[in-house]
């Protein structure tokens, strides 16, 4: 067992003396838009965005909580057009300044669970999505 262990140990540092010397000097690469960077985009290429974040978050649902999470987003959200999604997003971004550099796919799924569970906590789906629409028209 312990001159398995030696090999093992020689071998893995074997394979770090072979990686590439600018192995290491790769750029850092980020994986999503924060807040500022999503404001930065232009309004199709935000709603095409946010469509993709809300169908990747349907998906999660259904594949973990198809009866209760899913069910509640779908009933909620079913009649809503992308650039519905996108105009409350940005509004909520509008209204939460301080909140630009988190991510913009968190932001988004708290807007939305916000939007099927009004109030925190709550056990029971209520979407207040339709008086956030009328608004929207309202301030246009």
């Amino acid at each position: 067992m312990k001159k398995l262990s030696i090999f093992i140990l020689i071998l893995v540092i074997c394979f770090i003396c072979l990686l590439p010397a600018n192995a290491t000097e790769l750029p850092k690469i980020t994986v999503y838009f924060n807040g500022n960077q999503y404001l930065e985009l232009e309004k199709t290429v935000q709603t095409h965005y946010l469509m993709g974040l809300y169908d990747m978050l349907m998906n999660l649902f259904y594949d973990y909580f198809p009866d209760t999470a899913y069910l509640d987003f779908q009933n909620a959200t079913e009649d809503l057009a992308g650039n519905q999604l996108r105009e409350i997003f940005n509004k909520y971004l509008e209204e939460n300044t301080e909140k630009w550099h988190f991510s913009a796919a968190s932001l988004f799924y708290n807007v939305l669970w916000d939007l099927v569970y009004p109030s925190s906590g709550s056990e029971q789906p209520s979407s207040n999505i339709d008086s956030l629409l009328k608004e929207l028209k309202k301030d246009k």
